[in-house]
């Protein structure tokens, strides 16, 4: 998990100085867009701290380390999940694709909120790290969409079809395996 992820964040890091593949008209558009460049910003900075959270040492050796770069992910995530309804109603995609990238948005900020009141307010260790790992699975649709994008183009997909896909399928299918298989919903 947290090697595509930094790969990602690289990526993303990549992609505003040109170096990156991709059709160069799309590029322009994003980087040209304040609210593209601040989705790309806030969105890099979570992914690349994301995976370092979930580290039990980091958390129990050094607990406002972990409060630290928790409170920068949050901080992150509200800033790239804000700019995500901006580029989402700006983006290829045709209407229906437009609405999973919304709720992506939407879920991506609600868990965070979530993870916060949980500890902060009810003091629930365990509520905290599952609103957070829910979180963190939508973070990783970046990681998703950027294997699920290319791979649908080549099969020969139209950009705006296969972009509209990828507003559903880049994050539900993370968010059901975190909820059944890690946060063991599926256990009887």
């Amino acid at each position: 998990m947290a090697v595509p992820a930094f790969i990602i964040s690289v990526y993303g890091a990549a992609f505003f100085t040109g170096l990156t593949p991709g059709d160069p008209q799309i590029k322009a558009r994003i980087i040209s867009s304040f609210g593209g460049v601040v989705h790309i910003g806030g969105s890099l900075v979570a992914m690349g701290l994301g995976p370092f959270q979930f580290l039990p040492p980091l958390r129990q050796q050094y607990p406002a380390v972990h409060r630290w770069t928790g409170w920068v992910y949050v901080l992150a995530v509200i800033v790239g999940g804000v700019a995500a309804f901006y580029v989402t109603l700006n983006s290829e995609a045709l209407p229906w694709g437009k609405v999973g990238f919304a709720l992506l948005a939407l879920g991506w900020l609600e868990t965070a909120r979530q993870s916060i009141v949980a500890i902060w307010r009810d003091g629930d260790i365990k509520g905290h790290q599952a609103w957070m790992t829910r979180n963190f699975s939508l973070t990783y649709a970046a990681v998703m969409l950027r294997w699920q994008l290319p791979l649908m183009i080549a099969m020969g997909m139209e950009v705006k079809f296969a972009l509209s896909i990828t507003g559903y399928a880049s994050w539900i299918p993370n968010l059901l395996y975190v909820d059944y298989f890690v946060l063991n919903w599926g256990r009887k």
